[in-house]
């Protein structure tokens, strides 16, 4: 079958009494025995109404969205008609304060998901994982990476963007070390972090919305931190990804640093090229959310300014409520955009095949395309908030 969709951002969720089994000693004793449930109720103080979930991605048998293999995989690969989809797990969340702790969590959280998302239901071999690693802790990362290097459904490094120490410093080298000899990618994507880890130049928001428009923060302040302090230029093989961060912003933003980089790079020893150079070769974008200007053309031409067939790749956000399906990103897309943004970029990036074995879920699909009306997705193009998504429907 020709790779047609790649989706870099899919989020399965982790049940953490599973989870518990595979955290090592003293931390399983210390932090899991009781009060299990409240081990990572520290989630987004920002959060919209309700749930940042798709009330369609409920399974049958009812549970969290993306907490059910085999209804995932139908919502994803079957209906979506999603070729690979790239893990992200959103759980448990960093605790900076604790690199230790982090370290043993996330491991136990690799070795859980080798076992089961990448193992047992990974039968079609569709999906691809993230590890997790504590940025703070980088020698146990840098040791995390290379025990995971060269297994064959492991796509990508996972970081969080909202780390109170910009992710150019000198601290995380260990961490882009390892990930650039093992050949794997650094996925940064929010999470909605409380605490200072929200906090924006002029101080803390008020409402959901407000937080979550200014996402493009994170990585702005990020992508200028690895491009003037030498990442990219110590680490020429080492790739990033923006998950989840949109793209409108970069081209702009980029333009401001070429201009910053002209006239001061006297300052900039260790960034020896123009960023948008640095940018081109080594950070991907995803298009989630994508953005919906009035003006179609307006969208056309942000992605031509930042070169969009180059250093775009689709991602969904399933299950969350602003789902982009496949379908309907392929539309704003363009024809000479369609095919590296759907899949062509992400399979340079990933090393993935052009072409992938025929499995039972394409027998599922047919089956589907004859008859969408037999399918567990809304009808509506992108849902919403739950308590807006019945009206809708109606």
């Amino acid at each position: 079958m020709q790779v047609g969709v790649v989706d870099c951002d899919t989020h399965p969720i982790v049940p953490l009494r599973e989870l518990v089994d595979y955290v090592a000693e003293p931390y399983r004793s210390r932090h899991f025995l009781k009060d299990i449930e409240e081990f990572d109720q520290n989630s987004s103080l920002y959060t919209p109404p309700a749930t940042t979930t798709r009330s369609d991605s409920i399974p049958p048998a009812g549970g969290a969205p993306g907490s059910d293999p085999d209804f995932l995989r139908r919502q994803v690969l079957v209906e979506a008609g999603v070729d690979y989809a790239f893990l992200i797990f959103l759980q448990p969340k960093t605790k900076f304060h604790n690199p230790q702790l982090d370290s043993a969590v996330f491991a136990a959280h690799n070795e859980w998901m080798a076992d089961t998302w990448l193992g047992r239901h990974n039968w079609h071999g569709r999906y691809r994982g993230s590890i997790r690693v504590s940025t703070h802790d980088p020698i146990a990362a840098a040791r995390e990476i290379e025990k995971w290097a060269g297994h064959p459904h492991i796509g990508q490094v996972y970081i969080v963007p909202e780390d109170p120490v910009p992710l150019g410093n000198p601290q995380f080298h260990p961490i882009y070390e390892a990930a650039e000899r093992a050949g794997l990618p650094i996925a940064m994507h929010v999470t909605g972090r409380p605490g200072m880890y929200n906090l924006t130049p002029t101080g803390f928001a008020g409402y959901h919305m407000e937080t979550f428009t200014q996402w493009p923060l994170y990585f702005m302040s990020n992508m200028a931190s690895i491009v003037f302090e030498g990442v990219l230029d110590k680490y020429p093989g080492l790739k990033f990804v923006n998950v989840e961060g949109g793209f409108s912003w970069a081209a702009p933003f980029l333009w401001r640093l070429d201009k910053v980089w002209e006239r001061m790079r006297g300052e900039l020893t260790d960034c020896r090229r123009r960023p948008s150079e640095y940018v081109a070769e080594s950070v991907r974008f995803t298009t989630q959310p994508l953005e919906e200007p009035k003006n179609h053309q307006h969208l056309a031409k942000a992605m031509d300014w930042l070169d969009a067939s180059k250093v775009l790749m689709f991602s969904s956000d399933y299950p969350h409520y602003d789902f982009d399906s496949p379908t309907w990103v392929m539309r704003q897309l363009g024809r000479d955009r369609k095919e590296q943004v759907l899949a062509g970029n992400a399979i340079e990036l990933y090393g993935l095949p052009s072409e992938r074995p025929r499995d039972a879920n394409d027998d599922e699909r047919e089956k589907f395309l004859a008859d969408p009306l037999s399918g567990t997705i809304s009808l509506v193009r992108k849902t919403t908030a739950p308590q807006y998504f019945a009206e809708q429907e109606d």
